[in-house]
């Protein structure tokens, strides 16, 4: 595992992507149950796309800021390293199209 700064973790490159963003969110009820229940783990997933852009689903899965999380939740990203380019393209039009059916 390899720590980032904020900086690096916005600017990490989109050919990586996307990436499982893992967040420790408490903004919604489920959020702030869970973390009760289980301290210290992570609450929320969501995607990263590259940019400071997410997709995530609070009420409705779309685009979100990145940013909302910079100050006061952890934030982890995985990369799938063993994807080709064909399956993460996918992936993103996947993402995109879910976001923009709603």
């Amino acid at each position: 595992m390899i720590e980032l700064s904020w900086e690096d973790l916005i600017n990490a490159p989109k050919e990586g992507g996307p990436y499982l963003c893992f967040v420790d969110n408490t903004h919604s009820i489920v959020g702030a149950l869970q973390k009760r229940h289980q301290k210290g783990f992570y609450t929320h997933v969501c995607w990263y796309v590259g940019d400071g852009v997410i997709y995530s689903q609070d009420f409705l899965f779309g685009v979100r800021n990145i940013d909302r999380y910079r100050e006061h939740y952890r934030v982890k990203l995985v990369s799938l390293i063993d994807w080709s380019v064909e399956d993460r393209d996918r992936l993103f039009r996947i993402i995109r199209h879910d976001a923009n059916s709603l």
